[in-house]
C-alpha cells in the first residue's frame, strides 16, 4: 500500500532565545485515506526543562514514559489546535501560500511560521542536528569564533538534545542536566547584559534623532485594494499579484492580515 510521510520536529524556544526539542512526530498518509501519527518524545531535553517553560505536549501523557505515542485516524490535539481544519473558508488562501495543493496538517504545520498563543511549542522540519546528533570536534573552541560566545553555543547543544565530544569537555545524557544548571545562570547574565547595552545604544540614538526605525513598504493603496480584493474573489493567483505589487510574499499576507 502506498504511503505519504511526513517528518518533523517539535521545539519551543526560551527568553535567552534558546531552542529545545523536545519530541520528533512523524505523519503516514495511506492511499485508502487511513493516517497514523507518531510522537517520539525528547525525554533527555524534557528532564532539563522547567513546569514555567514545559508543561507538557497537549494531548499526550508524558508521565508514561512511552518511547512513541500512537494516534491512528485520530487528529492529536497537538495538531488539531495548530492547523486549519478541512471545513476553513479559507483554506485555499492558506494552502497557496505555501504552495500546497492539499491539506496535510502537519506539513501545514512545518511551513508556517505562525505561532499558537497557547504554549511555546512548535513544528519545524527537520535539519543536519536532527540526522547528526553527535558532534565531534578538536577543541569545543572549534564552534564559535569568538570566545564569548561559547556558553551560549554549549547551550545550544545541550537544550537541542546534542552530544559533543572533544578534548574540553564531553556532554551526554549522563552529565546534560548539571552543564545545564552550570551554564544558564551565566549565559543568562551575559545575553541580559548585552541587550541592556543595546537598548541603551538605541535609547540614545532616539534621543539624538538617529534612529528612525525600520520602514514599512510604500505601497499604492489601491492598488493595493483592489489586487487584495481580486485574490479574494479567485480573480488572479498569488504570483500574479506579487508581480503587480512588486512585494514578497510575506509582505503581501502580512498587508492581506491587516486588511482583514
Amino acid at each position: 500500500m502506498k504511503k505519504l510521510i511526513t517528518k518533523g520536529v517539535i521545539c519551543l524556544k526560551d527568553h535567552l532565545n534558546l531552542t529545545y526539542k523536545v519530541s520528533d512526530i512523524e505523519y503516514i498518509e495511506y492511499e485508502n485515506g487511513d493516517f497514523s501519527y507518531f510522537f517520539y518524545p525528547h525525554y533527555n531535553v524534557i528532564d532539563i526543562l522547567n513546569t514555567n517553560l514545559f508543561q507538557g505536549i497537549p494531548g499526550l501523557d508524558l508521565s508514561k514514559r512511552l518511547d512513541c505515542y500512537e494516534r491512528h485516524n485520530i487528529t492529536p490535539v497537538f495538531i488539531s489546535e495548530r492547523t486549519p481544519s478541512q471545513n476553513r473558508e479559507d483554506l485555499w488562501q492558506l494552502l497557496e501560500e505555501y504552495n500546497m495543493k492539499s491539506l496535510n496538517r502537519l506539513k501545514w504545520l512545518l511551513k508556517t511560521d505562525t505561532q499558537y498563543s497557547g504554549d511555546k511549542l512548535y513544528a519545524k522540519e527537520k535539519n543536519e542536528k536532527d540526522d547528526n546528533p553527535i558532534i565531534k570536534i578538536e577543541s569545543m573552541f572549534d564552534l564559535v569564533k569568538r570566545t564569548d560566545a561559547i556558553h551560549k553555543a554549549l547551550l545550544e547543544i545541550i537544550c537541542y538534545g546534542n552530544y559533543l565530544q572533544c578534548k574540553e569537555i564531553t556532554i551526554n545524557d549522563e552529565n546534560r542536566k548539571y552543564y545545564y544548571d552550570l551554564l544558564m545562570p551565566i549565559y543568562e547574565k551575559e545575553y541580559t547584559l548585552k541587550r541592556k547595552i543595546i537598548q541603551n545604544i538605541r535609547e540614545a540614538a532616539k534621543n539624538s534623532n538617529s534612529y528612525k526605525g525600520r520602514k514599512k513598504i510604500s505601497i499604492d493603496q489601491l492598488l493595493l485594494d483592489k489586487t487584495i480584493k481580486d485574490y479574494q474573489n479567485k480573480n488572479i493567483t498569488l504570483e500574479v499579484a506579487l508581480n503587480k505589487l512588486k512585494i514578497s510574499k510575506a509582505t503581501f499576507f502580512r498587508r492581506l492580515k491587516d486588511y482583514r
